[in-house]
Parts: structure tokens; C-alpha cells; sequence
């Protein structure tokens, strides 16, 4: 196979060179960033009956924060430089005593936080998350696996797996949506759907920006490289029980052709497919009648059709 005449460090590890030509989102950093503040404390209306959750440096030390530090008002809240933050973004604390200072934490819960922190929000730009939910359980259940990607879940009758009573609240995804089973991403159990459907509660969904073909990111997610990329992301104790959670995804890094090039690399290997699967069905032919002929020949001799001498 020819090569690209010119390659560059991409910066990652497990991704390695990349065409000099070809762009690289870095989702860890694709992302707004912002401190918070801290409301007078020498005016109890900031903080007397506060209901608005505020947490400062110490607790990074959480790891996940799940409480707040105090409550502010309303008050508080508009005196001061203080902003919301979404659950699930990561704070950093920027000043504090010992280890304090550098750590980062996730939120479990929307707060503000003060001036010694700085927020760290995704910026999805390359892969909006949707988590649309189904409301009456009417669609195609959708499945996914490191081998097939996303298919249908009736067209795997011989599949063991858990059925639930009712799909409602089960995800909605879309034709050209990414969808990562989030307990075997670590295996390539990743795909683009081919139509809407409905998905387990625990999958991922993501929607590619249009700067990413979806047949691209179908391939792309699912080869060695990305699944190795994936596996250094999930998180878990034991290789069969690690998660890949939307923080984690979020963090990898997309090469990024431009999008004529990923047309053009979905159809070569598309046509590449498409032979293999005339190979591999002409070797399955050749062999089912090479079993013919040694059945026949086995029996010729054992029953003295033959002369072996």
C-alpha cells in the first residue's frame, strides 16, 4: 500500500505519526475555561439561607464532589464573579495548601465555586453527547459489539442478553450517531448507526461534527489504534468490568483528515471489504468441498472401494 509522502509526531502515544497534512482535535481541550469567585463575607445576605451550591480548593481532594462547601444566595451570587458550572465538568484548584494546589476533581452536582479554582467544561464541538429518551419504547433496539458495530438487536436471536419489560427511557439514536457500549468500548465496541433506533440507558451517544464523516469515525473508533487509545482511557479496576465514561471519551484525540480524504479513505476501505468478503466466501466454498472429497476418499478405503496397497 502506497504511504503519504509526508508524516508528522501527532503528540500521542498510541496513535503515533499522522499525514502531515491531517488536523487533530484534541478533546481534552476543546473546552471552556473559567474561574469562579467568592461573595463578601462580611455581608451575611451572601451567605445567610443560601441555596446555591458553592465549594472552594479543599474539595478537589473529593476526587468527585458530591457536596458542596457552603450555599450562597442569590445575592452573593450576583455580587459576585461567581458562575455555575455544569455537572460532570472538572474543576481545578489553582492555589491551596499541599497537594491541594494542581489537583483536579469532577462535579457530581451543578455548583460555583470560588476564585481559587478554575472551571474545565467540554466544549463539544467534535461530539455533542445526546441523550435523548424514548417516551413510549416504540423503535428498533439497537446493539453494539466490537465485531459487527451497530446493529439490530433482532437480527441476533442467538445473542444472550438481559430484555427489559419496556424501552421506555431507553436512548434515541439517529442515523450517523456514534454509539459506544460503554462496558466494552475497551473491546472496539464502538459504531455509527445506520438508522434511528433505540440503545440501552448505559451506551454513550454521540453526534460527529460535520467536520467528521460518519463512516470514518465507524472505522476509525473500531481499529487497534483507537481502541488502544480507548482502553488507556476507561476506567475500572479489572480489564472485564472498565467503563469508558463520556469525561474519558472526551479527553481522546481525533485525527482528522480533511473530509474529501475521509471519502476517499471510506471507499478504499470499503472496496478492500467487499473483496475480502469474495476471498474469504470462495476459501469457505473450496473448503466445504474438500471436506466432501475427504469424507468420499475416508469411505472409498475403509470400505475397500480403493486400493490403498
Amino acid at each position: 500500500m502506497r504511504p503519504y509522502p509526508h508524516y508528522r509526531d501527532s503528540g500521542v502515544e498510541w496513535l503515533g505519526e499522522v499525514p502531515e497534512h491531517w488536523s487533530g482535535a484534541s478533546l481534552r481541550w476543546c473546552s471552556i475555561r473559567y474561574a469562579g469567585g467568592t461573595p463578601d463575607r462580611g455581608k451575611d445576605h451572601n451567605w445567610d439561607e443560601g441555596t446555591i451550591p458553592w465549594i472552594n480548593s479543599g474539595a478537589v481532594n473529593q476526587r468527585l464532589i458530591t457536596e458542596p462547601s457552603a450555599l450562597i444566595t442569590d445575592a452573593g451570587f450576583a455580587e459576585s464573579s461567581a458562575k455555575w458550572i455544569p455537572a460532570g465538568a472538572l474543576v481545578i484548584a489553582l492555589a491551596g495548601q499541599g497537594r491541594t494546589k494542581g489537583m483536579i476533581a469532577q462535579l457530581a452536582l451543578a455548583t460555583t465555586c470560588n476564585q481559587s479554582m478554575a472551571a474545565i467544561v467540554p466544549d463539544e464541538r467534535i461530539h455533542p453527547q445526546r441523550d435523548e429518551r424514548s417516551r413510549d419504547g416504540e423503535g428498533e433496539l439497537l446493539t453494539v459489539s466490537h465485531i459487527t458495530g451497530v446493529t439490530r438487536r433482532s437480527d441476533k436471536p442467538d445473542v444472550g442478553m438481559f430484555m427489559a419489560e419496556t424501552l421506555e427511557g431507553y436512548k434515541v439514536c439517529h442515523a450517523g450517531d456514534l454509539v459506544i457500549n460503554t462496558m466494552w468500548a475497551w473491546m472496539g465496541a464502538t459504531g455509527v448507526a445506520g438508522e434511528t433506533g433505540l440503545v440501552s440507558p448505559s451506551y454513550n451517544v454521540y453526534t460527529p461534527d460535520a467536520q467528521l464523516l460518519p463512516r470514518f469515525v465507524d472505522m476509525a473508533y473500531r481499529s487497534a489504534r483507537y481502541v488502544l487509545g480507548i482502553t488507556s482511557e476507561s476506567r475500572g479496576i479489572w480489564t472485564s468490568r472498565l467503563r469508558l465514561y463520556p469525561q474519558q471519551f472526551l479527553s481522546l484525540v481525533t485525527a482528522v483528515p480533511p473530509i474529501e480524504e475521509q471519502h476517499a479513505i471510506a471507499a478504499h476501505v470499503d472496496g478492500i471489504e467487499s473483496e475480502s468478503s469474495k476471498i474469504i466466501e470462495t476459501v469457505a466454498v473450496a473448503i466445504e468441498r474438500l471436506e466432501e472429497y475427504r469424507t468420499a476418499l475416508i469411505t472409498a478405503a475403509v470400505t475397500g472401494k480403493i486400493d490403498v496397497r
